[in-house]
């Protein structure tokens, strides 16, 4: 059987979603694919490659306890085997006769770019196991899930969380400003689970995470460029108020004269930005050591093989 699960951005919204903000998830065009090969025996044959077609991990698990029996990374096979027992959990016939399954996973970008890996690996595990995504989700991880919602949707999406209640619709964003949006990928990286532990112990204002609903809801709704970068600017100086430091075109790119807006956790992985052309986006940041410009047409709807012709002709030279 054959599996597809996409990757995402957070357009909108930060970890203020775990505070009950509506936020603004996009799918990406490129996520990470999963077959599974059944014959006769009594374990799991784990390998993943990375987008170059590189195996970057293995593992063989034993099928009664998921025992590991053998690995090339005792710390991504535990967290593995705990996502295969929470599938079990959510649907005990999963794995309940003794076979020898080959499973192989493909990621379709670099996995440093931040967009989701473990959580469209959630969402393959849970269709191969016919079981909730979010209930493996929330046994494993800490976050809101909107990932989990991103990973299975073919269409942007609104995410809210209220109470113990998730919330998400498919809506339309593709802003007639497409060709002026591109996505940096800074060589920097963030632990999501740090950014989200720094959230919840900050003293969110329930004005705040009314402004960040508002902002999505204007994110999606606004209808030119100079719209968008206002609202990116409004967006960045919410965050940048209950995290107590500066935007990060404050802190770097004072001098762009575009919008700049941190995606997902502060501090790492990408950068949206908006400009006039790729060329000229691209010269600018590759200047700051960051040559990897991704135009939003390229990651949002190119599909796997124009990404890695992208990178393959923009990887900088060593």
């Amino acid at each position: 059987m054959d599996y597809f699960a996409r990757g995402k951005v957070l357009l909108s919204g930060e970890y203020l979603v775990l505070h009950g903000a509506k936020v603004l998830a996009l799918p990406c065009s490129v996520g990470q694919r999963m077959r599974v090969r059944k014959s006769t025996g009594s374990e799991i044959l784990w390998k993943a490659y990375d987008w170059k077609g590189n195996l970057w991990f293995e593992a063989d698990f034993d099928i009664v306890d998921f025992h590991v029996k053998r690995t090339t990374d005792a710390r991504v096979a535990k967290r593995l085997a705990r996502v295969l027992k929470a599938a079990v959990r959510d649907n005990s016939d999963f794995l309940s006769r003794w076979a020898r399954y080959r499973v192989t996973t493909h990621l379709e970008y670099p996995i440093e770019w931040g967009l989701g890996s473990s959580a469209s690996l959630i969402n393959l595990v849970a269709q191969w196991a016919e079981a909730c995504p979010f209930a493996i989700y929330f046994e494993v991880e800490d976050g809101s899930a909107y990932d989990i919602a991103a990973s299975g949707s073919d269409s942007p999406i609104l995410y809210q969380i209220d109470g113990d209640a998730l919330h998400y619709e498919e809506v339309s964003f593709r802003p007639s400003f497409v060709d002026h949006l591109f996505f940096i990928y800074t060589g920097r990286s963030q632990s999501s689970s740090q950014a989200r532990s720094t959230f919840r112990r900050k003293n969110i204002h329930s004005v705040d995470v009314q402004t960040a609903t508002q902002l999505t809801e204007a994110f999606l709704s606004a209808r030119d460029l100079s719209t968008f970068e206002k609202l990116i600017k409004e967006h960045e100086h919410l965050i940048a108020k209950i995290l107590q430091t500066n935007p990060i075109k404050e802190q770097a790119f004072a001098d762009y004269p575009g919008a700049v807006k941190s995606l997902g956790a502060w501090g790492g992985d990408m950068l949206l930005a908006t400009g006039p052309d790729w060329q000229t986006v691209k010269r600018y940041f590759a200047d700051r050591g960051m040559p990897m410009v991704v135009p939003y047409s390229i990651l949002m709807e190119g599909g796997a093989e124009k990404i890695t012709h992208y990178i393959e002709d923009e990887q900088p030279s060593t």
